[in-house]
Parts: structure tokens; C-alpha cells; sequence
């Protein structure tokens, strides 16, 4: 792979005009740093092959350190959570939203496995409760007709003339999830007289 990225040019014209213009000194302890140093270090040295106006690589993953520790510590319950599902999937192999539904998680190896057991929960609860919405047009509304769902949102129609059916569909999806303290997720609608692909 190395050998192939010094076939293109402006590899040679990085080598040529930004290391052999720098003092011999630092040439020289770059060349250590490259043997023996760590990937960090090789980082800090620019011995990395990438872009040259990318974003500094070491300092990106700082700032995001310190955002995510900053981002916990305003919101402890959030790495509780987290514990919470990893304690979840490695003892029961599942994890449960607030309506039942639970995603299974067979593959122990997987590297993003806690991501995807995070995201399950949300995901999967906002899927429900916008399926739950759905049901209560199609049994309660003769004049509105459901036409997909997606994800977290509906795509329908009625008559122009019903000026009240966006509020009675509003109303619809304002299912209440059933935790201890009850929460209903604020919804908004928006229409286009071309399509819904338009809104």
C-alpha cells in the first residue's frame, strides 16, 4: 500500500519540497519517529500519508475527548445509560424499549455492537410510536388516507376543503409513551399541494 501511494506525484512533490527543505536535524529525527515511534507520534510528525489541508487527525480526536467528557459530565445519566444496555446485552443478549420490542444482538464480536444497541432503543421507540399515530388515522379518519411511513415520519393526503385535518392528524400522533413520568414527542406537519415528496 505504501509502495503504491509513492507511485502518484504529488506524493514525491510532498517529499521533495516539504521534508528536504526542512533542516537536516529534523529530517533526521523524523526518520526515527517513523521506525521506532508511536502512531501518535507519527501523527504529530505529519509521517501519516493523508491530505495535506486535512483536518489535524490527533487534534480532532482531542477536541471530541474533551467534548464527550464535558457532554457527560452536564448529563451523567447519559454513561449510566450506557452501562445500563452493556450490562443489557451481555447478560440477557437483547435490549427492550418502552414498548416491548426487542433487538437482538447474536454478534458479540462486532465492533460497533454497543452503538447499534444504543441506537436500537430510540430508533426502534419513535418507529412504534409514528406506527402508532398511523393506526389511529387509518381507524379514526374516513377522508385522510396514510400513504407510507418512513422511519419517523408519515406521508399522506386529504381534501384541500378539510381545513381541520392537519390539527386531527397532529392530535393522532401524539401518542404518549408509557414511562414513568408519560412523554409525548412534540409533532409538526407539513403539506405541499404538488406532493409529498414537496414538504
Amino acid at each position: 500500500m505504501f509502495w503504491t501511494k509513492l507511485k502518484h506525484s504529488y506524493v514525491w512533490k510532498r517529499i521533495l519540497y516539504e521534508r528536504v527543505t526542512e533542516p537536516i536535524h529534523l529530517n533526521l529525527f523524523s526518520i526515527l519517529v517513523s521506525l521506532f515511534g508511536s502512531y501518535r507520534a507519527k501523527i504529530d510528525f505529519d509521517l501519516i500519508l493523508r491530505q495535506h489541508n486535512a483536518y489535524g487527525i490527533l487534534r480532532a480526536a482531542d477536541e471530541a475527548r474533551k467534548l464527550r467528557q464535558w457532554y457527560f459530565k452536564l448529563c451523567p445519566e447519559i454513561p449510566q445509560w450506557h452501562k445500563r444496555i452493556a450490562s443489557d446485552i451481555s447478560s440477557r443478549g437483547y435490549v427492550e424499549n418502552i414498548f416491548g420490542a426487542r433487538g437482538y444482538f447474536m454478534n458479540k464480536d462486532s465492533p460497533t455492537l454497543l452503538n447499534q444497541a444504543y441506537a436500537f432503543i430510540p430508533q426502534s421507540t419513535i418507529a412504534i410510536l409514528v406506527n402508532k399515530g398511523l393506526v389511529n388515522i387509518d381507524q379514526k379518519e374516513k377522508d385522510i388516507q396514510v400513504l407510507l411511513q418512513v422511519h419517523d415520519a408519515l406521508a399522506g393526503q386529504f381534501k384541500t376543503t378539510d381545513l381541520d385535518a392537519p390539527n386531527r392528524i397532529v392530535k393522532h400522533m401524539s401518542v404518549e409513551l408509557p414511562y414513568k413520568r408519560p412523554l409525548v414527542i412534540p409533532v409538526d406537519i407539513t403539506t405541499s399541494a404538488k406532493s409529498y415528496g414537496d414538504c
